[in-house]
């Protein structure tokens, strides 16, 4: 009962692109006791917060109108730490919104593994020019000094 679909491992400073499944996420119980929220007809947007132990938080948003919503997640190759789902808020047409805590949506292994956002490093090519330049600068001036 997969309710989000992604890459299994997203690299930093590349867009990641996440699916949902709202049939699935209509389905868990925190949505189904809802008598307005539980009808994903009434659903204008599905956004999920994620957050690192830094305080950054990353939000992907979906367009709940769509018969499959895509989003992007997309962090800095610079960012640091691990995203864990902090909320999935469901909205409706009128700016109403249905909050899934975080103490939910880690409730199961399930649950975990779906919302769970594994970073890998980003291009290193960024930092192998600023090492390069710096170097060559430094090794510039040495030369310039030696003379």
């Amino acid at each position: 009962m997969a309710i989000l679909t992604k890459p299994g491992i997203i690299t930093k400073g590349f867009p990641a692109t996440f699916t949902i499944n709202k049939e699935n996420l209509a389905g868990l119980y925190n949505v189904r006791i809802d008598p307005y929220f539980q009808f994903a007809a009434n659903w204008s947007k599905i956004s999920i917060v994620y957050e690192n132990q830094f305080k950054n938080s990353e939000t992907v948003s979906f367009d709940a109108t769509q018969l499959i919503p895509i989003a992007k997640f997309d962090v800095s190759d610079k960012v640091r730490g691990e995203f864990t789902v902090k909320a999935v808020l469901i909205f409706d047409f009128d700016g109403d919104v249905l909050v899934i805590p975080k103490d939910f949506l880690q409730s199961t292994p399930e649950l975990q593994a779906d919302f769970a956002v594994v970073l890998q490093g980003g291009s290193s090519t960024t930092y192998e020019i600023a090492s390069w330049l710096i170097l060559s600068n430094v090794q510039a001036m040495a030369q310039g000094y030696a003379a």
